[in-house]
């Protein structure tokens, strides 16, 4: 299946995908879609890619004029994919890339966002857009990611987490600093959107 860019800026550039089933690009419909709901909302933003593969969301995140992306994908072959996709649509000079396993890489930077005074390594920046579509296969991953980004401090203030995932797979509406406010539906596909609880909806969930 050939896998472009859908808008801006890098619109029609073809991608390179890996062979095999062992990255299941985001089809265009809903690759559309997620960026209609973002729209203009994604110029001069942060965007946080997890279980990226070839770099499909990211790359159209760039494309679309986010001003920096970031990228985790734990498989070296799929790392070298998103590299060269990177240099094909001349995004290399804005974005950042982790080969590494997801929930340690939020595990990490979770730590280095507190700013621990014991290391060297600067904390990470906030993100306005942590996008993340673990394997389907998974469920379990799928809440995990989840949870750890609801503990963590990665989201901007007014950021959005979304996570694509399997209709099947039934995600909380309430987390502990996060709450569901909107999900789109696409045959098995849903992408679910989360943002950070308002101080109003953090009392009401409390009392």
């Amino acid at each position: 299946m050939a896998v472009r860019i859908i808008g801006g800026t890098a619109k029609g550039r073809r991608l390179l995908t890996a062979k095999g089933l062992a990255i299941r690009p985001t089809q265009d419909r809903v690759k559309e879609s997620l960026f209609n709901i973002i729209g203009e909302n994604i110029v001069g933003a942060e965007f946080l890619d997890l279980f990226a593969g070839a770099g499909s969301i990211g790359l159209e995140a760039l494309s679309r004029g986010a001003r920096h992306g970031v990228f985790v994908e734990k498989n070296p072959y799929h790392v070298e994919i998103l590299r060269k996709n990177l240099e094909r649509c001349k995004f290399s000079q804005n974005a950042d890339i982790y080969c590494e396993d997801v929930l340690k890489f939020l595990r990490r930077v979770g730590r280095l966002h507190r700013k621990d005074p014991t290391r060297s390594e600067a904390p990470i920046k906030s993100f306005d857009f942590i996008f993340a579509d673990p394997p389907y296969g998974n469920p379990e991953l799928v809440q995990d990611t989840l949870r750890r980004l609801d503990s963590s401090d990665l989201l901007a203030k007014e950021g959005q987490i979304i996570i694509e995932h399997s209709k099947r797979v039934a995600l909380p509406e309430v987390l502990s600093r996060i709450v569901l406010f909107r999900q789109k539906y696409f045959g098995d596909t849903v992408l679910s959107f989360y943002r950070e609880k308002s101080h109003e909806e953090a009392e009401a969930w409390s009392a």
